[in-house]
């Protein structure tokens, strides 16, 4: 809108301008009138005369080559592997007697979360006890029998007999062991006298709790959540990336990360995997290793990522030189002292007052304007419309 504007106050200007030094100079309006008649062969040629020249400022320069360094925007979330997001809960039906636990509190692994209680934890140690002794005694009479049926054939009839129920009863304590540890008993140390209803339920990961969802004298189901426990050496950012920014992604791209939530620098982090399937809403998802964990940082926490993509090397030239005009782009170059060649360009892209490029002509070694544009383009489009001054 801008450039709008300035383009009608200098083609105003300009033909206030030019037409009152025509005036003064007849032979330059000859001249001027055979700008005309060689705009009508190429509109895009503007060529000044000599009082022109002078009465205007124009500077030139040559484009430069560079790679195209594009900040790709991105959103995402803070997000954790599966291996370190664990749900904490308890293979058996019982009641919470005892925990701690808030969200936020720092557990190492093995440290105790929670105390649960229920009568049927006794009884399984009680028949596993039982079941032990009840080998022991097998043991002892499988090996009497053993040395009686070498001489006494109903001995051995006897000792096959005591070995399958020995062999059974190996399955029932196994059995009953397995379920055992799983609950957290120790059966190497358990003894009559250790026996307990109540068994401590420990954190299998070091982390923070991020979810409690038990509370004392709740009764809890067997594998229902209890809480949720979060280790954050692995945790990191998980951005969306949309289809038509994709080519511009690659693994193990730096990435500037922003959690708007959190008052601090960016964090730096790198892109280390890249989903290898689009979403229905044309986007996929890449994960990015942070370089230093922030411990505020929390699972589903929002984020902006940076991604610096540099792309390949481009003509690029000082912002002044570009001409918007009727919804196209444009530079001038200079063919020579008096003439001008308007010229359409394809911005790729801007950053720091400089604007990247690219054009069906050729750009290497010529000069274009980057101080007097709009003075051109006035003049240029002041010739087409056929006015006289």
């Amino acid at each position: 809108m801008k450039n709008s504007i300035k383009i009608h106050i200098l083609f105003l200007c300009v033909i206030s301008l030019f037409g009152c030094s025509e005036k003064k100079n007849p032979e330059d309006a000859h001249i001027h009138q055979t700008t005309k008649e060689h705009d009508h062969s190429d509109e895009k040629i503007v060529k000044l005369t000599d009082e022109q020249l002078k009465n205007t400022t124009i500077q030139t320069t040559q484009c430069s080559y560079s790679p195209f360094e594009e900040t790709l925007q991105l959103q995402g979330v803070v997000d954790v592997p599966p291996q370190s997001l664990i749900s904490v809960s308890f293979p058996l039906n019982g009641t919470i007697v005892s925990t701690t636990m808030l969200p936020g509190t720092y557990v190492k692994k093995g440290s105790i979360v929670a105390v649960i209680e229920d009568q049927l934890f006794l009884e399984l140690q009680q028949e596993y006890l039982l079941t032990k002794l009840e080998r022991e005694q097998l043991g002892k009479e499988l090996s009497r029998q053993k040395n009686l049926s070498q001489v006494d054939a109903t001995s051995k009839k006897l000792y096959e007999e005591i070995s399958t129920k020995d062999a059974q009863m190996e399955v029932k304590q196994n059995t009953l062991k397995k379920k055992l540890q799983l609950i957290g008993v120790n059966t190497e140390q358990l003894q009559s006298n250790s026996m307990s209803s109540k068994i401590v339920i420990r954190s299998p990961i070091t982390g923070y709790i991020t979810k409690v969802h038990c509370n004392i004298g709740m009764y809890v189901l067997q594998g229902n959540p209890l809480f949720e426990i979060v280790d954050p050496t692995h945790i990191h950012g998980s951005l969306t990336v949309f289809e038509k920014d994709i080519d511009k992604i690659k693994i193990g791209q730096k990435v500037k990360i922003v959690a708007p939530s959190l008052v601090h620098d960016t964090i730096d982090a790198e892109i280390v995997l890249m989903s290898k399937s689009i979403n229905e809403d044309r986007s996929t998802t890449i994960h990015c290793h942070f370089e230093k964990i922030d411990d505020h940082l929390l699972p589903g926490m929002f984020l902006r990522g940076l991604v610096l993509n540099t792309g390949t090397t481009t003509p690029s030239i000082e912002e002044s030189a570009v001409i918007r005009f009727e919804n196209k782009t444009y530079i001038f170059e200079k063919k020579s002292k008096n003439e001008y060649h308007l010229q359409e360009i394809s911005i790729v892209g801007e950053q720091n007052s400089i604007v990247y490029f690219t054009s069906n002509e050729p750009v290497e070694n010529k000069q274009y304007v980057t101080k007097g544009s709009f003075t051109l383009l006035s003049v240029l489009k002041n010739t087409e419309s056929g006015h006289s001054h």
